[in-house]
Order: C-alpha cells, then structure tokens, then sequence
C-alpha cells in the first residue's frame, strides 16, 4: 500500500490503551484524518463497480431500525467469503493489523490480535440511518470503522435509553475506535451508538476481531454487531 494513503502516525499505541479501555471513559475514540482523500475515493469507487456484492440489510434487527445495504467478509464469516474482493480495502488491513497487533500487546487483547471479520455499510442519502444498539460481545478487543464520505454524526451514549449522548463529528477520512470485551467482565462495558440520519451518501468499512471458538454470529447479514 502507497503508505501516502493513510497517516499511521496519528495512531498513538499509547494513548489508545489508556483512554479507550479506561472503565471511567465511553469506550470510544475519534482520530480525524486518519485516510486520505484520494484513498477514501478510490476505495469508494471499487464499491460502486461492485455493487452486486451488496444487500439491503433488514430495516429492523432486534428493536434496532436501520437502512442501509452491507456486504461482510472475513475468516469469521463463513468460508466462502474469506477473502476481500476490493484491493484497497485488503491491503488496508495487512497495514492496520501492524497497528492492532502492537496496542494488542500494549492492552492486553485475547486470542492475539487478529482482524477476522471485515464490514462495508453503504447507505443511501435519506436513509434513516441506524438506531442505538451495542456490538456483540463476540466482537472482542478493538472494532474500528473508517468513515469514507458523509459529515452524518456518529453518537455515543451511556445505555440504551440514550442517556449521556456524545456525538462525534466524523468527517471522511476519520476512524472511529471502539473497545471491544477484553474479558467476560468487560461485556457490559461495550458502548451504546447510533448513526443519525443521513442527508448524503454514507460509506464505512468496519474491522472486527470475532473469538475463533465458534461464537461467530450465523446470520453475517445483519449490521448490527458493527
């Protein structure tokens, strides 16, 4: 990867491992600029001469409405979709796993380090977005999502009622960092977040680590562990 592309250097080991995992803090970092324009462009592109890979994801999963269309790959999603078909995306995440790997040994992650699962959300402009959920507690140690176009503003809140919003103004180009259970004790430390309503087209690709011991959801259709 033309290593112009990403900004590697605002990945700070050190600062991640203290704030994100700190049970006092939301469990939820925002590092702007993370990507560049030209990669979110032509990353974007690939998705678009591609669009036959995507589906609508069902518009209500649990008690969570939603609207968007997604396209899953990964070790942990089933082994006829083990390998990325957008080259980007792929090489994007032989570069980031450095990253992972070494706040992996700096924060104490299970099972390694290791990004087995790869998510791309692709909603339509007026899209109800997605409403206030949390990841699965299968989905461990660290879920990341890059925010390739869209100024739609992602939220944090304290639980499901939406109490103690915190909203992020992501803009293309910023990663999102989430914490992940570490260990049975951290399940509920998992963040609450939404997506609001979205006014433009919306692109996010989203890299997850799911526990190896066969606790991968079945259905790999549904967001909802995003």
């Amino acid at each position: 990867m033309d290593e112009s592309l990403i900004n590697v250097s605002l990945f700070n080991t050190e600062r991640i491992a203290q704030e994100l995992y700190a049970a006092s803090q939301p469990g939820v970092m925002l590092i702007p600029g993370f990507l560049s324009q030209e990669f979110c462009e032509r990353a974007m592109s690939e998705f678009r001469k591609r669009e036959e890979l995507f589906h609508e994801a069902p518009h209500v999963e649990n008690t969570t409405r939603q609207e968007l269309k997604v396209y899953y790959c990964g070790e942990a999603d089933g082994a006829e979709k083990r390998t990325c078909p957008f080259q980007l995306i792929a090489s994007l995440r032989e570069r980031y796993s450095i990253l992972c790997k070494k706040l992996g040994e700096r924060a104490g992650f299970q099972q390694g380090s290791v990004i087995n699962s790869i998510g791309i959300h692709w909603y339509a402009p007026c899209s109800c977005g997605m409403g206030t959920h949390r990841d699965y507690s299968k989905d461990i140690n660290l879920l990341s999502m890059f925010a390739l176009s869209s100024t739609t503003p992602f939220n944090v809140y304290a639980d499901k009622q939406g109490t103690g919003k915190l909203t992020l103004p992501v803009t293309p180009g910023s990663l999102v960092l989430m914490r992940g259970p570490r260990c049975a004790e951290e399940n509920e430390m998992r963040p609450y977040h939404s997506v609001d309503r979205v006014l433009e087209e919306r692109f996010s690709v989203l890299f997850r680590q799911k526990r190896v011991n066969g606790a991968a959801p079945g259905n790999i259709t549904s967001p909802l562990n995003s």
